[in-house]
């Protein structure tokens, strides 16, 4: 069925549900259709995976009780039938006090990101030939190239019983790959995407990954073990994506935990300074910083939002307010960190930062540091101290004199990310986009610079 069908299908399942007695009722259509190119031993599989499948996911709050539940576009008497077996499950779950019914107004919304559809934005022969030119190289050199690069478009159609519908139209590519030595264990990774109104920058984004991936594999030859301890780091723009994600997702910026007392901003959210012209935000449209590209202004409740300052002129600025929160306390709801929105950090001054164009620059002006990668396994050791701890990956090495001197094993770490940046020396300008866009299938965008960090603590080193 056509997607103007399916948006059928869901209005007719909606209408029919409510006379079941339900306070709200939202319904979902998802239509995901994706292409995914394997490369394994510097071989690309042209046998590429397509993927479509159409799922609808129903939400209903009943009596300060909220469920809801995913499955198969079938016939609209199949869809009710499953409600209706819902509805009963739903009515036996116990009271959430805390539940806030959705409130949208009745209008219809369309987002689209791109007209064209998905084989005409990224051609699989043209992915094929441009994969094929940026393997040769490394393939030449005796070097073993892995990857995936995954093709996304999503259809979304959101409708619900206050007379909300929004419809969603988004494309994208994303690609990591690695270059290894298999006698060495060496290895380095890059990773890029495209977006629907990059769809021409393809291979040039690919090069730029693969170039990326084989310096950090030719830099990474026996690596040296470090001491544990305090030094300066240069987190590059994976790695500073990797820490904000996971302190974002931790919820540490959230205005009821702070007002309740119960998570480390709230004894410090005041006396906290952080170098003035450090920015970090969930930007609605940063067309300045992402040419080509401005997300939906609303969430799938139909709710208008405005960008969310978090931090800047040296301070803690918006906190996150959730639906409850802003329902009790009287505050605006605000962005947060699951819909998907642009988190982009930058500075706008020099003020208490220095500010060089490139990672290579930034690197040429350090005495001595340690530059990281990226970061993982990270998790939440004491949320009143704001104490997370994970393990670097992908490449550790040691700068010094302006230059990197030599690879290093991968360390275990545990910082409070507040105070990394709070103790930011340095900023790249030039960013890198990362990750993928919610309404194109990803988790969302990040805009992210190189940061040189005065002081960070590595607690022990690992065996690799």
């Amino acid at each position: 069925m056509n997607f103007e069908r399916l948006q059928q299908i869901s209005r007719e399942v909606l209408k029919g549900a409510q006379s079941e007695g339900f306070d709200h009722l939202t319904l979902e259509l998802i239509v995901k259709n994706s292409r995914g190119v394997r490369v394994g031993r510097s071989l690309i599989s042209r046998e590429n995976v397509s993927h479509e499948e159409s799922t609808i996911v129903f939400s209903g709050w009943l009596n300060s009780r909220f469920g809801s539940f995913i499955c198969d576009v079938t016939s609209s008497s199949e869809l009710l039938a499953k409600i209706r077996e819902f509805r009963q499950e739903l009515a036996l779950q116990p009271i959430d006090v805390e539940l806030v019914v959705p409130t949208t107004a009745k209008m219809t919304c369309v987002w689209q990101a791109s007209k064209k559809n998905l084989d005409d934005l990224f051609p699989v022969q043209e992915v094929y030939q441009a994969l094929e030119n940026a393997i040769s190289p490394v393939r030449n050199l005796g070097l073993r190239v892995s990857g995936y690069i995954e093709i996304s478009e999503l259809k979304k159609f959101f409708v619900d019983s206050a007379g909300f519908e929004l419809t969603t139209v988004d494309a994208g590519l994303f690609g990591k790959m690695t270059a290894d030595n298999p006698q060495s264990g060496a290895a380095g990774t890059g990773e890029f995407i495209c977006l629907a109104s990059q769809n021409k920058d393809f291979a040039h984004k690919l090069n730029q990954a693969m170039d990326h991936a084989l310096k950090i594999c030719q830099l990474s030859e026996g690596p040296g073990i470090p001491s544990a301890g305090d030094y300066c780091v240069i987190l590059g723009p994976r790695a500073v994506r990797d820490l904000l994600y996971m302190t974002l997702y931790y919820e540490l910026f959230d205005q009821r935990k702070v007002e309740e007392r119960r998570t480390y901003l709230s004894g410090v959210r005041d006396e906290l300074v952080f170098p003035g012209g450090l920015e970090l935000s969930y930007c609605m449209n940063p067309e300045g910083i992402v040419p080509g590209y401005s997300h939906a202004p609303f969430n799938q409740h139909g709710r208008f939002f405005n960008s969310l300052r978090l931090i800047g002129g040296g301070r803690i600025q918006d906190l996150c307010v959730s639906p409850y929160w802003a329902k009790k306390t009287g505050l605006n709801e605000s962005l947060l960190p699951s819909n998907g929105v642009p988190m982009v950090l930058t500075s706008n001054s020099d003020l208490g930062i220095d500010r060089y164009e490139t990672m290579e620059q930034l690197i040429s002006k350090t005495e001595h540091a340690i530059y990281v990668e990226s970061l993982w396994y990270i998790r939440i050791v004491s949320e009143m101290n704001g104490l997370l701890t994970g393990m670097t990956r992908d490449g550790v090495f040691e700068v010094k004199d302006g230059k990197i001197i030599r690879p290093l094993r991968n360390m275990r770490w545990h910082e409070n990310p507040f105070s990394v940046l709070s103790s930011a020396e340095a900023i790249t300008t030039e960013s890198k986009l990362l990750g993928l866009p919610r309404m194109a299938g990803g988790n969302g965008l990040y805009v992210m610079p190189s940061l040189k960090i005065r002081r960070f603590h590595f607690s022990s080193v690992s065996s690799f």
